[in-house]
Order: structure tokens, then C-alpha cells, then sequence
């Protein structure tokens, strides 16, 4: 049975055609014009290239120019105004109020932007922890330290912890682990379950019996 459920947050607790996270990427690509110096392909280029290769474009910019990922964060995606995007999803907070487990965000994004993405989705309420980027040092999914520090704050075994992600790579880990892997929108043999949309989480955790029933 599962007893926790961390969700990813961009475009997972949202639908990618918001445009949340390609305002996102805007003012990154914008950051490395003016900072850098690049022209605007070039540094949309450097942007893809730095997530490809340390897992987010901060560690990279941390890593080649000395910019604190801190720093960095501040002056570009949490810059993005999320109510310009994104609208109270009614929906989806009843669908996860119904669900009889715990649940957390677990995020590439600094727990600035996160809360300030779930205030404007009407559902913060219903996460108790946000594990930001700040959580395991920078370090982004999917190094492996980050799940097995968050399974030990967690205090249960992987097995009893559920992840809902729509990056298919950032299941792996947790697969490795034991958790209990929920992929959105694709086909992955990282994932025990696949869901055309986040709104068929709680269907699918009742019809494979993965968490306790209500009164139970």
C-alpha cells in the first residue's frame, strides 16, 4: 500500500500547454543574453546543452560562470508571475483531496517558484512537504542522492511511496528503489503506470488497490 505520493510539479500538477514553463525558459535564455553576452540561439542552445548535462541550466551556469544557482533563480524563473498562466484547477484539488495518502511536491524548481505555482493552481493546501532544489544541495533529479534523501525524511520504506512524474528519466531512480512509478502522457518502461492525465491518478490507485480505502 501506498502511504506518500510525490509529485513533480512542472507540467505534471499542470497541462504543458499553460505555457508556465516556456515563460520559464524565456527568462533563462533572456538571463544568459544579458549576462553573458550570448546571442539569443546561442544561448537557447546553452540552455538545452547545460540541462542535458547537469540536469538543470543553473547547475551548469553554476558550474562554467560561477553564478550561485540561488542567484540564479532569483533573477530568472522566479521572475515568472504564475497567475499570468496558470488558474485555480478545481479539479485537480478534488481529485487530490480524495486521495488517502500523503502527499509532496518533489521538484527541480527552488520552493520559491513552487509555492508560488501551487498558490495559483488553488492547491497548496494539500502538499505537506515541497522538496525544492534547496533540499539535497542543488542537486537535481535524477541524481540518486536526492531520492534517498528524501525516502529517509520520509521515514518509510521506498516500496510505500508513490511518484507521479511526466520526465520519464527521472523515474529511473526511483524505480531502482522500489517506489512505485506513475508516468503522464507517454508510454515507458520506467513506469508501472501510465496516465493520459493527472486527473485519472485517484481511478487508477483505486482499481489496483495501491492505497487504503476510505475508513480503512
Amino acid at each position: 500500500m501506498l502511504k506518500v505520493l510525490l509529485f513533480d510539479l512542472d507540467e505534471t500538477l499542470y497541462h504543458p500547454d499553460s505555457g508556465m514553463l516556456q515563460a520559464g525558459d524565456r527568462t533563462i535564455t533572456q538571463y544568459l543574453c544579458d549576462e553573458f553576452g550570448f546571442d539569443w540561439d546561442a544561448a537557447q542552445e546553452l540552455r538545452v546543452r547545460f540541462t542535458h548535462q547537469y540536469g538543470t541550466t543553473a547547475a551548469g551556469v553554476e558550474a562554467q560562470f560561477g553564478t550561485s544557482q540561488a542567484d540564479f533563480y532569483a533573477a530568472t524563473v522566479e521572475q515568472v508571475d504564475p497567475t499570468r498562466y496558470l488558474q485555480p484547477a478545481r479539479e485537480l484539488d478534488a481529485m487530490l483531496a480524495a486521495i488517502p495518502a500523503q502527499l509532496h511536491v518533489f521538484t527541480n524548481a527552488t520552493r520559491r517558484y513552487a509555492d508560488g505555482v501551487l498558490r495559483a493552481l488553488g492547491i497548496a493546501g494539500r502538499f505537506g512537504h515541497v522538496f525544492g532544489i534547496e533540499f539535497a544541495g542543488w542537486r537535481p533529479k535524477p541524481a540518486l542522492q536526492v531520492y534517498q534523501r528524501a525516502i529517509a525524511v520520509l521515514d518509510l520504506p521506498a516500496e510505500q511511496i508513490g511518484i507521479i512524474e511526466d520526465n520519464p528519466a527521472n523515474l529511473v531512480p526511483a524505480r531502482d528503489l522500489g517506489m512505485i512509478t506513475f508516468l503522464l502522457r507517454q508510454d515507458h518502461e520506467t513506469a508501472h503506470y501510465c496516465l493520459a492525465d493527472i486527473l485519472d491518478l485517484h481511478d487508477i490507485l483505486c482499481q489496483e488497490k495501491l492505497c487504503p480505502q476510505r475508513g480503512e
